[in-house]
């Protein structure tokens, strides 16, 4: 989609546009920015970083609607990963205790959104099949384990040979491992992972295994997992996994949600410290495997899906990427509690910030100065744009000056103008920011930037790269 995005500048533009001097803000505090290009951040930003959850059953009929295709075809997500409570349930033939091998080519065959092939999907199994289980209970641990691995095996072999949807990313289980670690009890739930992994890397050896996916960054799981495998062998896990949900309750404050953001640089960071010193001279990537705001649904916290979702989100990506995390998937896409997009088709705040945030930001990031504390940004350059994403956390207006530090040619003024855009979202909606000509400064280039409180902007130049 990314060279659509015109497409859905213009979209928006449609919907709702505002230029330099018509803001809806008023007495708005002064702030100052200005991108650092030669600090920086990090030299390659993972198209991971902005991937995300889809939670319903593969085929569901949101799934085959014109306008979830749409969504997903026009955002280009680089990274997915398929997640449901009940999946595993969905996966197995029960009666036959087998794969369910119709149901699941014809279940990923509604994926029909990317048309390009570039979007690498993880699936997750979130428990053993049911026939599993009851040998589990029984206390034939052996037998379950060698079932399971059975049943992981023919999974993969069905998907690689048959499946038009190419999984790289195979996640064995999910959460529930906090209290069976607490009580000493975890060593059945490595076997199984281990087991599954052994099955599904004997498909094939490119495939990823990632693990051991708790529900909160938990050093001591981590720990046990990974003595655990690499005591089998190191060769089996590819990437470490967890969940990340700051709250539980809907009462709590935003101030004290939007507080709470840089722990997730900070979680990226220590647990690739924990990786790296345990696993020294082996690549293993970092995959936060669901976050949102509140990890309580049945809460249904209105912040995921109106505009402060969008701007907890664009902190959270500040974070991640200064974190060096190689791939988040937000939770979730399709509908539910968390959902970007509505049975209906609407795009939410969250949705329409990924959208960008998958077609303008990557490559590399470096920093940006300033001496607002209620502001965060980050710039990116990629070989299509310079871009800079600002986050204003606060629940007070801002009038910003972006100086970009981007030179662009005087001679040909209407040109660069017409490669400076951005786009708003903020309690008023998803805007495209338009630039006046005359007003507008181009070497360097300095945007203004009008932000209510609780908002996030985009601000991108696209550089003239010849077709």
């Amino acid at each position: 989609m990314r060279q659509h995005l015109g497409v859905v500048v213009a979209c928006v533009v449609a919907c709702a546009c505002w230029v330099r001097g018509e803001s809806p803000v008023s007495e708005a505090k002064p702030a100052w920015l200005r991108v650092q290009w030669n600090v920086a951040v990090s030299e390659s930003i993972s198209p991971g970083v902005f991937g995300s959850n889809i939670f319903r059953t593969p085929g569901d009929e949101q799934h085959r609607s014109e306008a979830f295709g749409r969504y997903m075809a026009e955002t280009g997500f680089r990274f997915v990963r398929i997640h449901q409570g009940g999946l595993y349930r969905w996966l197995s033939d029960e009666e036959n205790r087998t794969v369910a091998a119709d149901r699941v080519l014809e279940g990923f065959g509604s994926f029909t959104w990317d048309a390009d092939g570039k979007t690498v999907y993880c699936l997750n199994i979130p428990n053993v099949p049911v026939w599993v289980g009851a040998i589990l209970a029984e206390g034939k641990t052996d037998e379950a384990v060698s079932e399971y691995g059975r049943f992981c095996g023919e999974l993969a072999r069905l998907i690689k040979d048959r499946c038009r949807v190419k999984i790289t990313y195979w996640e064995p289980l999910n959460e529930g491992l906090r209290e069976e670690f607490d009580r000493g009890r975890i060593e059945t739930k490595w076997r199984l992972w281990v087991a599954a992994a052994k099955a599904i890397k004997a498909v094939d050896e490119a495939f990823k295994l990632v693990g051991p996916t708790p529900c909160e960054c938990h050093m001591g799981i981590f720990k046990s997992f990974i003595a655990y495998v690499d005591g089998v062998d190191p060769a089996l896990l590819d990437c470490v996994t967890w969940h990340t949900y700051p709250i539980g309750l809907r009462r709590v404050p935003t101030s004290a949600v939007m507080q709470r953001t840089p722990e997730f640089g900070r979680d990226a960071r220590a647990v690739r410290e924990l990786v790296d010193r345990l696993r020294p001279g082996r690549k293993t990537e970092l995959l936060l495997g669901e976050f949102n705001i509140n990890y309580n649904w049945e809460d249904a916290d209105p912040r995921m899906k109106d505009h402060v979702g969008a701007v907890w989100f664009g902190s959270v990506f500040n974070h991640l990427i200064r974190g060096g995390i190689d791939h988040a998937t937000s939770w979730h896409i399709d509908e539910g509690a968390y959902g970007m997009v509505s049975l209906e088709g609407q795009v939410r705040p969250a949705g329409e910030l990924y959208r960008y945030a998958n077609n303008v930001l990557g490559g590399r990031a470096c920093e940006v100065a300033g001496t607002d504390e209620g502001l965060e940004a980050i710039a990116t350059e990629s070989g299509k744009h310079w871009a800079v994403l600002v986050v204003n956390k606060s629940e007070e207006p801002r009038a910003v000056t972006l100086d970009t530090d981007v030179r662009l040619d005087k001679n040909e003024r209407a040109k660069s103008v017409g490669r400076v855009g951005g786009v708003m979202i903020d309690a008023a909606g998803t805007r495209a920011l338009a630039f006046e000509a005359e007003g507008l400064e181009i070497d360097p280039v300095v945007v203004p930037v009008e932000m209510d409180g609780l908002s996030v902007a985009m601000v991108w130049i696209e550089k003239d790269v010849k077709p």
